[in-house]
């Protein structure tokens, strides 16, 4: 037995893709090849979400709007969006951690 999902329209994808449904059936699934289109109904720009309020946002989270989302900002970059304290303009202090998002833990001094 298999389970089928009616879907209409177009299933949004990764890197701003869809993937046009045709049809659905009960029939085991094909080997068919699927169209893969770009999406052209996204609008706006890239927002980025800024937990800690710092102004830099973690560029794994981020949606498109045409206005500034509560919560998100126009700079990517943030590696611990949890701490205001680290960013990638803040100064890299001797305490164990990447405070400058540069990918050095307290790097050696020179």
């Amino acid at each position: 037995m298999y389970k089928v999902f009616r879907h209409g329209g177009r299933l949004p994808l990764f890197f701003g893709l869809t993937l046009s449904t045709l049809s659905c059936s009960t029939e085991p699934p094909s080997r068919e090849k699927v169209e893969v289109v770009p999406d052209t109904h996204s609008e706006g720009e890239v927002w980025y979400r800024d937990s800690d309020e710092d102004g830099w946002g973690r560029s794994g989270a981020s949606r498109r709007a045409t206005t500034t989302p509560e919560g998100y900002t126009d700079v990517p970059g943030d590696c611990d969006d949890d701490d205001p304290s680290v960013h990638p303009n803040a100064d890299e202090a001797l305490n164990g951690r990447d405070d400058d998002c540069d990918g050095v833990t307290d790097p050696a001094p020179r």
